[in-house]
């Protein structure tokens, strides 16, 4: 009997070992691979006309904002799904805007998954570090694409998706990378032998839709569907993350042959997608299948989801075209505040034709500032590239490249990691939460800049005689005064943000400079638009008594030194320190720019009064028929 159960035993054992070794197997077989992570690339491109070829390398931290990042408690995480008209910054939520003790609200549920997107794989660990690359020119960053495909070919068969965006904007950029591809493809090509490790490509357009172009071994077949003068979609959507995930779909996940390669993806756009809600959505599907992503793309704008590309009509007419390059963060930083004295033109309509740039450069993003370039790539695509194992490659065309360098702005890079952990590490930190909940307040409110030009002006398309404008416009003045009054509540409550004993002795030991910078820049201006609008509450208070000369028939305000009494029963001493903290705290980086020119102009106001004696006579031309491109 002892005997027999020995038998027993050892067959089960056997059986046991077998069928362990059999589920490994299987599992091996079955199972998708994570890729191995190599450091991801920030790569960017300085315009053409640099003469220094060299290429710089950084390292830098996913999320370099802390020495030690301690891992956030589980959240759930932000609803990803595709939105036809996407809120700005969607994982922005922090609840109640003007208390600091307000408690986190719970984020939104994640809609279930489909079977097909559960087969797919969870994507791999978080990238901790990258690498960042500064060259001159969309040749030499498509090097690092070349490099990356030699490495991949040595080891095994490789396929790569050129995912082309087919807006006209990108035609010469898609010629460039052509060109600067064609030697090293048809090397490949030509030297290719039975023991060589296989290039395929995979050519797809991408706007609302997706097509493709061709699939491919042939260098010369592939180019050309490169170089191709795509359709152009009226839609002016670019739908990128559809677009990957669509091409993993068809060229990866029903083509069980490509598996066995090493699969890329190189996205080439001037834009940072209309459907960047699906981004996580789109990391873990790429991981699942070891699709790496890199992208040449733009530099997204700071602080803001939209910025602007020229565009000339068949009016000959200048016409400033949004377009989605942003923006440079997961959550909202930038405060929503409007410049004064701008000088926009009267004939200038920035509701058609876009803002007013004037003699600024483009970089600026007109002349409120609002489509300034960050000197970073677009927060989805970038973290894409970098969850991938891929590349950001930042180029610009060289009309409206920033001037910010690098080793100048590597302090200020912002946080990759998920959005949500992000936000959860926010509650924490009680002086970053300021900013934020000022910054939401703002947008919230959307100030507007109070009426400064009164009266005829030249070139105008009205006429007041003396006597009728003094009669009328007084009245203009004072109805502006409630408006006045309405932004001073509001600005005193997101002050009060500030100067709360939760945030006392915080900014020294605040260890990013990005986050300090952002505080000085919140904190002056929100004090300086406080004086200014107090200052006009003032002014239309005594207008009513004021004198104008027997011919005036119009004025302007414009700014003016406020006197020692002014400045002394203002915050206007307070609001400058901080600018000027600013300003030589972050020198050559975009804070300074913005901060500058908040204290372009003084705080007061006088009066510029203006005498048009002729009526302003219109031209009578024809209106032409202007034909505006969705870009």
């Amino acid at each position: 009997m002892q005997s027999l159960q020995s038998k027993e035993s050892r067959s089960c054992l056997i059986s046991t070992a077998l069928h362990a070794v059999l589920l490994l197997i299987l599992g091996a077989w079955i199972l998708p691979r994570l890729p191995e992570k190599k450091p991801p690339g920030l790569i960017t491109v300085l315009p053409d006309n640099m003469v220094d070829q060299r290429v710089d390398t950084f390292e830098f931290d996913a999320a370099p904002e802390e020495v030690a990042i301690k891992p956030p408690e589980p959240v759930a995480p932000v609803e990803v799904a595709t939105a036809d008209e996407p809120d700005l910054f969607e994982a922005s939520r922090i609840g109640n805007l003007l208390s600091l003790d307000a408690k986190p609200e719970k984020p939104e549920e994640t809609k279930s998954k489909s079977s097909k997107e559960k087969s797919r794989g969870e994507p791999g660990p978080e990238p901790t570090e990258a690498t960042v690359r500064q060259a001159i020119s969309v040749e030499a960053a498509t090097d690092t694409i070349i490099e990356s495909i030699k490495s991949k070919l040595l080891e095994q068969d490789t396929a790569v998706i050129w995912l082309m965006d087919r807006s006209v904007s990108m035609q010469r950029q898609r010629s460039m990378l052509a060109d600067r591809l064609e030697g090293y493809l048809n090397e490949v090509h030509e030297t290719r032998t039975d023991g060589s490790h296989s290039l395929m490509h995979i050519v797809v357009a991408f706007g609302d839709r997706f097509e493709k172009l061709v699939v491919t071994l042939e260098p010369r077949r592939a180019l050309t569907a490169i170089r191709k003068d795509y359709k152009l979609d009226p839609t002016g959507k670019e739908n990128v993350f559809s677009a990957i995930e669509w091409c993993e779909d068809q060229f990866v996940r029903k083509n069980g042959k490509n598996r066995q390669k090493h699969l890329m993806c190189v996205v080439c756009t001037d834009e940072s997608g209309d459907d960047y809600l699906r981004l996580e959505q789109t990391i873990q599907i790429c991981s699942g299948s070891r699709l790496e992503v890199s992208v040449i793309g733009p530099s997204a704008v700071l602080g803001q989801m939209r910025g602007y590309h020229a565009y000339t009509a068949n009016d000959n007419q200048l016409y400033y075209l949004p377009v989605v390059r942003g923006p440079d963060t997961a959550l909202l930083q930038r405060i929503k505040l409007p410049y004064w004295f701008r000088k926009v033109p009267i004939h200038w309509d920035e509701a058609r034709r876009g803002p007013w740039y004037g003699n600024t450069p483009a970089w600026q993003g007109g002349s409120n500032y609002d489509a300034m370039l960050s000197g970073f790539g677009p927060y989805a695509l970038t973290r894409l590239t970098m969850a991938t194992g891929g590349d950001y490659i930042l180029y610009d065309r060289p009309s409206d490249s920033s001037p910010f360098k690098i080793e100048t702005m590597r302090p200020y890079l912002p946080d990759y990691r998920k959005a949500n952990a992000i936000q959860a590490d926010l509650y924490e930190k009680p002086l970053r939460m300021t900013i934020r909940k000022a910054v939401e307040a703002s947008h919230q409110l959307n100030l507007h800049v109070l009426r400064l030009d009164y009266g005829v002006q030249y070139g105008g398309l009205f006429y007041y005689s003396p006597q009728e404008f003094q009669a009328k416009f007084r009245a203009a003045v004072v109805a502006e005064k409630p408006r006045a009054e309405a932004a001073v509540l509001a600005l005193d409550q997101m002050i009060g943000l500030f100067e709360n004993r939760a945030v006392d002795g915080l900014y020294e030991n605040e260890t990013s400079p990005r986050w300090k910078a952002w505080y000085d820049l919140t904190y002056g201006r929100l004090l300086a638009a406080r004086v200014r609008y107090q200052v006009f509450i003032e002014f239309a208070a005594n207008f009513s008594a004021a004198r104008f000369k027997s011919t005036t028939n119009g004025f302007s305000l414009r700014p003016a030194k406020l006197s020692e009494t002014r400045r002394r029963l203002t915050r206007e001493a307070d609001a400058r320190v901080i600018l000027n903290r600013c300003m030589f705290s972050n020198p050559e980086t975009p804070w300074f720019y913005l901060a500058r020119r908040e204290l372009k102009h003084n705080f007061g106001l006088a009066v510029e009064e203006r005498s048009v004696i002729r009526a302003p006579r219109g031209r009578g031309t024809r209106s032409l028929k202007v034909s505006l491109p969705q870009l």
